[in-house]
């Protein structure tokens, strides 16, 4: 069975390291799975402005998984971004 759950992140970067946005919301993905076969998407991402120096990002992730085909668990976070 497919579970899809959503989840949302906030990041407060400031405007000159905007740039490295990308890096920061491929980070997110890995760093949302708990189960090696999860899938990550971004569904929705907003930008509020703080002030002259700080953006607010609203980021949606959504995690799919398939209940019955897991693959193994990540045990810590150094597992999600290196792999087993």
């Amino acid at each position: 069975m497919i579970v899809k759950e959503k989840q949302e992140v906030e990041l407060i970067i400031f405007t000159e390291d905007e740039e490295d946005m990308g890096e920061s919301l491929e980070d997110m993905k890995v760093f949302a799975k708990t189960y090696e076969l999860d899938q990550v998407e971004i569904v929705e991402q907003r930008k509020e402005t703080l002030d002259e120096e700080r953006v607010k990002y609203i980021v949606t992730l959504e995690i799919t998984r398939d209940s019955e085909n897991l693959g193994r668990k990540y045990d810590n976070d150094e597992q999600k971004a290196f792999g087993f």
